[in-house]
């Protein structure tokens, strides 16, 4: 942030980077501290406070305000940098920035020491008279008597405070040590020096003779002794034996520490200022009175600023209890000083214990809490250092803004390096949904592991009608949406990709089996299926036999033809095979693969003597094959008219066949009948015995594809134009049989 207008800046820079003897660069962070409070009163500016510089590869960049601003308020003082680092051990120095220098590096300006800065008083107005004080003492009595005054002078015969004529000074004498009338047991009114025990009378009652006074060399009294007596127990009705110094204050300690009822000043670097409470070391007997012998202290509490050691600053005040072997250890601490520069006065201190457990009873209702406004981290961290420089984990309340409907400050879990710097979360709980996510936002954690020692390791329960239980969702249709191995197997045996698709391996070599969906409405394999019991389709029913192939006859018989292979399927409980060439066999019968054509409507033609195909008796035929021709075909027309037929089939086809039918001029069924050999294309004509006398035509024949697959087509028209229709009926038929 930019510093106020009018306020010059200086840009303090390491130059070259900070390193150790070896050349490693110094790690941590730089704290430039001035006054609390300076104004520049012509710019109504205030500054104050620290300003931190990270290191970074021993190197840092800050801008502060320069020391001689014009008008600054104070003037002359220096900043002091304070050194906190983690790898070398911290210091404390001095610089000064006046504004001509605009850049400069830390060498150029550092000294050890500075004078104090100098402050300008500033004279405000002249206040109010204030209210008239309290009525002051009487002055000293005149001299008795008209002998004057004077340490030489005598007091009269008549002073009621003498019993003969004195001079003060023979009167002062008489009364000190060692005089005729010597004051003892009383202190002088001005103060004065006590040599032994100050000691009180204990109410009621006699102080005991053998009250316990210290431990080891200090076993003997020394000081204040406010003595205690047990004249009853502490009952209703009882007497109260307890000495107490009863301290009353009216005073707030904001100005010059008025209100400070007890004050300990830590005289020397190492002194402690302890407040101790002693007990017997053998305790107490059937009468819970204490048993005699020596006394030892049971818990201590104090400030202190230097280690017992002389090695380091402590700078706590702290509560030490004995361990088992009844030496005090520390276990609750508070710092007052910075551990490191041994500065007093923290910004932000530390609460510690040690070798203690920190337990919130809750029997009660009572809660252990993190508490900050909304928006704010609240963590518990896991660390290596007291400073939190080399955090290892932190568990908190995150720092997501709430903006309603419950959204923000998600709970989560997040892991650091060896250097404290964040690596991921690699969990999080969003507080507006309760979505628990694990492996982090950007998938770098490594994940969720489940150790179960027999009973299921994971168990999922949706609750909710159609409700989904796991939802994994992948990048890529190679992602592996669960997988599973045996232990020692370098591969996974078993994996389902996020398309559904299912793999099987021998945990060795790579995966060789697979299940998939190849289409709409079509599960897949490109390697064997074996089945032990049998295979069924769209049936239950297996006959009670094992190892078989159980199909149920086809919803719908395949029409069309198939390519590259054939269509199994059942009839009537019986099994047909379609061929790619369009042709259905009888596996039941071993007969050829027949194709029927049949006609479903009637057909008429009039007036016209060229062939025309028939509108349904026509049938597919594979290339290079031989057909067996057989047809049905039901007719009438005008005796006059009669009806001529014929049959084509694909280019390079070539086929023998006989009409079978009646010759012409015949008026009823019976007659001579055509039996001629005719090839392909050649047209025969047929008696007919009237309309509305239908006549018959079995027509046979052997047919021969070329290289070219097609249709064989019945064409058909009148031998003579008549106005009288011809018609082939309804249920003429053609059959075709596959034989080559």
């Amino acid at each position: 942030m930019a510093l106020p207008a009018g306020v010059d800046g200086v840009t303090v820079s390491s130059g070259k980077p900070l390193t150790r003897f070896d050349g490693t660069p110094i790690e941590g962070k730089l704290l430039f501290t001035g006054p609390d409070v300076v104004t520049v009163g012509g710019q109504q500016v205030f500054l104050g406070g620290t300003t931190e510089a990270k290191l970074v590869g021993g190197e840092f960049s800050v801008e502060l305000a320069a020391n001689d601003v014009t008008g600054m308020n104070p003037s002359g003082w220096t900043y002091r940098v304070t050194a906190v680092f983690s790898n070398a051990p911290g210091w404390v120095r001095f610089i000064a920035l006046p504004k001509a220098a605009p850049s400069v590096t830390l060498a150029q300006v550092i000294v050890p020491d500075p004078a104090e800065a100098n402050y300008v008083p500033v004279v405000g107005p002249k206040g109010d008279k204030g209210d008239p004080g309290p009525q002051g003492p009487a002055g000293p009595q005149p001299p008795l008597g008209a002998a004057g005054a004077g340490d030489a002078i005598a007091l009269r015969s008549t002073d009621p405070t003498t019993t003969n004529a004195r001079t003060p000074l023979a009167h002062a004498a008489s009364h000190a040590p060692g005089g005729s009338d010597a004051l003892t047991g009383f202190l002088p009114s001005s103060g004065g020096t006590v040599t032994g025990v100050v000691q009180t009378d204990a109410v009621p009652g006699t102080l005991s003779a053998s009250l316990p006074s210290g431990y080891g060399a200090s076993a003997s009294p020394t000081g204040l002794v406010l003595g205690s007596t047990y004249p009853s127990d502490d009952v209703v009705g009882g007497t109260d034996g307890t000495g107490r110094l009863n301290l009353y204050s009216y005073q707030r300690a904001g100005t010059n520490s008025f209100g400070e009822t007890i004050r300990n000043f830590l005289m020397r670097k190492d002194a402690k200022a302890m407040t101790a409470w002693y007990g017997p070391s053998s305790l107490y007997d059937a009468n819970r009175d204490a048993v005699p012998g020596t006394w030892k202290p049971w818990a201590w509490t104090g400030a202190h600023y230097e280690s017992n050691g002389h090695t380091g600053i402590h700078g706590h005040w702290e509560v030490e209890i004995p361990d088992s072997t009844g030496a005090l250890q520390g276990r609750f601490e508070i710092l007052f000083a910075d551990q490191t520069t041994g500065a007093i006065g923290l910004d932000i201190t530390k609460i510690m214990t040690n070798q203690a457990h920190f337990v919130v009873r809750t029997s009660n209702g009572q809660q252990f809490r993190l508490a900050a406004a909304a928006g704010t981290e609240k963590p518990i961290v896991f660390a290596n250092d007291v400073d939190g420089v080399a955090t290892r984990w932190k568990i908190r309340s995150n720092s997501t803004a709430e903006t309603g409907s419950n959204a923000g400050s998600d709970f989560n879990i997040a892991r650091y390096d060896d250097t404290g710097t964040l690596i991921d979360q690699p969990l999080t709980i969003t507080r507006s949904t309760g979505l628990v996510t694990i492996g982090g936002t950007s998938g770098s954690a490594a994940g969720l592991l489940v150790t179960r020692n027999g009973g299921v390791a994971l168990t999922v329960t949706p609750l909710a009608t159609g409700g989904q239980g796991i939802l994994v969702t992948g990048t890529d249709a190679t992602a592996q949406a669960y997988s599973a191995n045996v232990t020692g197997d370098p591969l996974s045996r078993f994996v389902v990709g996020p398309d559904g698709k299912h793999t099987w391996g021998d945990g060795t070599n790579p995966r060789d089996v697979e299940l998939y969906r190849s289409s709409a409405q079509v599960l897949k394999t490109d390697h064997w299926l074996s089945a032990t019991l049998g295979l069924r389709i769209n049936t239950t029913s297996t006959g009670g036999g094992v190892g078989v192939l159980a199909i149920a006859d086809a919803t719908t018989d395949p029409t069309g033809t198939p390519t590259g292979g054939g269509v199994l399927h059942s009839k009537s409980g019986l099994p047909w095979w379609k061929g790619s060439d369009g042709t259905d066999y009888d596996l039941a019968h071993g007969q050829f693969p027949v194709t029927i054509v049949r006609k479903t409507a009637d057909e008429t033609v009039t007036n016209s003597v060229t062939v025309q195909d028939d509108d349904q008796l026509t049938a597919a035929v594979a290339a290079s094959s031989v057909y067996l021709v057989e047809g049905f075909i039901l007719y009438d027309g005008d005796t006059t008219g009669d009806f001529r037929l014929t049959f084509a089939g694909p280019a390079g086809a070539s086929m023998d066949w006989t009409p079978n039918g009646l010759a012409t001029s015949q008026a009823t069924g019976t007659g001579s009948m055509k039996l001629d050999r005719l090839p392909l294309g050649t047209e025969e004509t047929l008696g007919a015995s009237g309309a509305g006398v239908k006549a018959v035509a079995l027509p046979r024949g052997i047919l021969t594809t070329g290289s070219t697959a097609g249709n064989l087509t019945l064409r058909w028209a009148q031998a003579v134009a008549s106005a009288t229709a011809s018609t082939v009926f309804a249920n003429s038929w053609l059959r075709l049989t596959k034989i080559a």
